[in-house]
């Protein structure tokens, strides 16, 4: 057990409970037990960091301070841990029944990628059963006298903008580490809206076995007259797991496409999928000959990891030429994606660089978590890629914002079943 833990959480505890509870003869700092008198139940507790798996223990609970520090397996580690039965007895020793199993962890957010949303956020599709997520921020745990208000200024005085967030506030999206801190939905995310004839679509495919397949489709615009780049914009994802195999995906990818109003340039692959380590009797094959048998050909993807972060961070920024693809402003990014990509924004908030011992983070561009990443990969075939854009010529002018606006309303109206012909965005 590390001094850490001593010096804060165990600290606190010796400040709240009662030292009359404690048995003396039971309790040693050494070893990190706790030993309560039997008059206060005769229980024990054991006290230690989480460094290593925790072998023949049997819990009747746990606590997890700072749980954004622990890996995830050591929570299944505890998990698995909870099975001893504590019986109640009342003051007459008749036995009332047997105290519940139970577990909880007390952190900071980590972030939408991090385990902690998953099993335990209202807006995560896996989060636990039995589970419930209380948020306070330190304001208002200030309001109830927990701590001070010379503690929230000095945050405010030394903290940078997104730590004040997260500490402060209790944000999920703004936390130190973050691979692109300069993603935010405010900026980025857009409505649907009728893809251009001048602009080209490409797919890009993470493909999962147990984890996850992504895949994104993506439209560049011609490129900006002032850095010669061209806008990039999720327009549609795809993202499931469950060990689905390539047929499942391959039917999805070739009926989504269906209802695109543009033709397909390129599909990008994984290029680990071109090994051939899959067997069916006696053929061996990769997985991309499977991608093939179903109707959906693909290039090995470049998998160039400092390429595809400079390109994404380049993205992210303002640029003077780039026009924005709903409202014909100038001075925006060169990245968008349609709002209804849930999946694809949520790993783009989460994702976070390693951290090396001591808990401090990489300097980027270095090596981020290999973790709920299946969207940010894909993201990276794509940018590593190059894919070309369409040239200048294929459009005469940008649309002013008037125009593009006129344009959607033609497109749209609410009382009809179909807002444009068949196969577009709006008939979905």
């Amino acid at each position: 057990m590390g001094n850490k833990l001593r010096l804060s959480t165990m600290q606190e505890f010796f400040k709240i409970c009662p030292p009359q509870l404690i048995d003396s003869k039971g309790t040693n700092a050494q070893l990190g037990t706790v030993k309560f008198k039997r008059a206060y139940g005769g229980s024990s507790i054991l006290y230690q960091g989480l460094q290593d798996k925790l072998v023949g223990t049997n819990l009747g609970w746990f606590w997890i301070d700072q749980a954004e520090e622990v890996p995830e397996d050591r929570f299944a580690d505890l998990i698995g841990r909870l099975r001893k039965e504590t019986a109640l007895y009342d003051e007459e020793q008749r036995l009332l029944g047997y105290a519940p199993q139970y577990g909880f962890v007390t952190f900071n957010p980590e972030g939408s990628n991090h385990w902690l949303y998953r099993f335990f956020h209202d807006a995560s599709p896996k989060k636990l059963e039995n589970s419930q997520l209380y948020m306070a921020s330190t304001y208002q745990g200030r309001d109830a006298g927990f701590v001070s208000q010379a503690y929230i200024t000095g945050i405010l005085k030394t903290f940078p903008e997104a730590a004040q967030k997260r500490y402060l506030e209790g944000s999920w999206d703004s936390f130190e580490g973050r691979v692109y801190p300069g993603f935010e939905p405010t900026i980025h995310r857009i409505q649907r809206l009728p893809l251009d004839p001048c602009w080209r679509l490409f797919e890009s495919i993470d493909h999962g076995f147990t984890n996850p397949t992504a895949v994104g489709w993506w439209c560049l615009t011609p490129p900006c007259a002032v850095c010669k780049q061209p806008t990039r914009i999720l327009v549609d994802e795809h993202y499931e797991g469950d060990g689905r195999g390539v047929a499942h995906h391959a039917a999805i990818i070739k009926a989504r496409r269906s209802q695109l109003d543009l033709p397909v340039t390129v599909t990008y692959l994984d290029s680990a999928c071109w090994a051939a380590n899959q067997s069916k009797g006696t053929m061996v094959y990769a997985i991309k000959d499977e991608y093939i048998e179903n109707g959906v050909v693909p290039i090995a993807a470049a998998k160039d990891w400092d390429v595809a972060y400079s390109r994404i961070t380049q993205s992210l920024q303002p640029c003077p030429g780039a026009i924005h693809p709903v409202t014909g402003e100038t001075n925006v990014p060169h990245f968008f994606y349609m709002h209804h990509c849930s999946h694809f924004e949520q790993e783009a908030l989460g994702y976070v660089w390693k951290k090396i011992r001591g808990g401090a983070t990489r300097n980027a561009p270095d090596e981020p978590m290999d973790n709920n990443d299946h969207h940010m990969d894909e993201w990276s075939y794509f940018e590593a890629s190059h894919p070309s854009p369409p040239p200048l010529s294929a459009v005469a002018r940008a649309l002013t914002g008037l125009e593009r606006i006129e344009q959607l309303r033609k497109t749209y109206h609410p009382l009809m079943v179909k807002t444009t012909p068949s196969g577009s965005w709006m008939s979905v």
